[in-house]
């Protein structure tokens, strides 16, 4: 048997989903190395009224710690910078309050951006919000945070085709690749499609 390997990423475009619920096991490893340049990990984009929009949360090095340790993802901790929380509501309400799943869905997601996501390691955050899209979603695929002894890994790789659906904003401009599986379920609901194109 073979596990598909993926990386850890905050609320990833359908793609991933897809590839995820294709898959007879899935790894998403937390334990990677920290590396300030990989953003992915916390961020992701959704619509705005003005086009694309990229949404940090932002990260610091967890308190406790220990200084000398090589970190991963779970030595990273949101953080409480510029107060974040309060302004993301306001964010989502105008991107995607007129979309037809919106008022349904986001109950279920503010949690995990709300203040509550303060102090939380990465890791932690990534995994919750990984478990509720795959609730949501009906995903069935089981999801291990290692890859359990003899088996052997693939790498999830992005398809360079993309699913293609309705987007708030199509009509300004046009379809927006790699949006957050927010995107997608605010405006098409919880049903993946079953393959990338």
């Amino acid at each position: 048997m073979t596990a598909s390997v993926f990386p850890p990423l905050l609320f990833p475009p359908v793609d991933y989903f897809i590839a995820l619920n294709n898959s007879r096991l899935a790894v998403v490893d937390c334990n990677i190395r920290h590396n300030k340049r990989h953003k992915d990990v916390h961020r992701f984009a959704i619509a705005s009224p003005h086009g694309r929009l990229e949404i940090t949360v932002p990260v610091c090095r967890c308190p406790d710690c220990p200084p000398d340790r090589q970190l991963t993802w779970y030595d990273i901790c949101v953080s409480d910078h510029a107060a974040w929380w309060k302004s993301l509501p306001r964010t989502f309400e105008t991107a995607y309050a007129r979309t037809p799943y919106f008022d349904a869905l986001w109950p279920e997601i503010a949690p995990l951006l709300g203040q509550q996501a303060v102090g939380r390691p990465v890791a932690e955050l990534v995994a919750d919000a990984n478990a509720l899209i795959r609730r949501l979603t009906g995903i069935k695929t089981p999801v291990s945070a290692a890859l359990p002894p003899n088996l052997s890994a693939t790498p999830y790789i992005p398809s360079e085709n993309t699913v293609k659906y309705r987007q708030t904003g199509m009509e300004n401009f046009g379809f927006v690749p790699a949006l957050s599986i927010l995107d997608y379920i605010f405006n098409i609901g919880t049903t993946l499609p079953e393959q990338i194109p």
